[in-house]
């Protein structure tokens, strides 16, 4: 389990579901864990060295400043399995070119056949911990504490970490409101669209070998 500092815009209310129907998540534990490489003006930079002012790429945006930089420790409880441990996410599993950690609860950019078929659109954000057991991805211990880094901007954003994998960034809690339509699936839908993702890659299999996650 993770005894989290929490900065307090994280604190998000549920938004509407839109034309799918779906339950939106509040966001609670969220952040880019130490290590992570970010793309920026700079390169890829980890996420731990970026600072207020930094450009960061963002998918929608382009180059976008930083607002803010808050980094946490978390603390875990490594003698017996938690929800709230770290997953880790083999090099390609989610178009990563190399080994990355996520938190369960931070929202992740994944684009899926099944999305595309009941929404028109095959990207979709969904909690990182409903892809347990897909891909290769698991829970980890790791050393008992884990550094965490939570990027702000202007608005909510998407951005890149370790070349493919698209980080959900939540809008500071202000008066604004955001002119994102950012939606973060529930973790039952999001469980769904992650045990189609793996009947995916089973179809693709049958034709064309893929490279292994492990």
């Amino acid at each position: 389990m993770l005894d989290v500092r929490r900065p307090s815009w994280e604190d998000q209310q549920p938004v509407n579901a839109g034309e799918w129907g779906l339950r939106i998540m509040p966001f609670t534990s969220t952040g880019i864990v130490a290590g992570t490489k970010v793309a920026s003006s700079m390169g890829w930079k980890p996420v731990e060295n970026l600072s207020a002012g930094d450009l960061v790429l963002t998918f929608d945006d382009g180059m976008q400043p930083l607002r803010a930089v808050r980094h946490q420790v978390l603390k875990i409880e490594t003698d017996r399995r938690g929800a709230d441990w770290p997953l880790r996410v083999p090099q390609g599993a989610l178009g990563n070119q190399s080994e990355l950690y996520l938190l369960p609860q931070q929202p992740v950019l994944i684009e899926s056949d099944t999305a595309e078929a009941m929404s028109g659109d095959p990207f979709v954000l969904i909690l990182a911990g409903v892809l347990c057991g897909v891909r290769g991805i698991e829970q980890v211990g790791l050393s008992g504490r884990v550094e965490v880094t939570t990027l702000e901007f202007a608005d909510e954003q998407l951005v890149f970490a370790n070349v493919g994998t698209l980080f959900h960034c939540a809008a500071p809690a202000t008066d604004k409101i955001s002119t994102r339509s950012y939606e973060v699936l529930s973790r039952e839908d999001g469980e769904l669209i992650a045990a189609c993702l793996q009947d995916e890659d089973w179809s693709v299999d049958a034709a064309v070998p893929r490279a292994a996650y492990a």
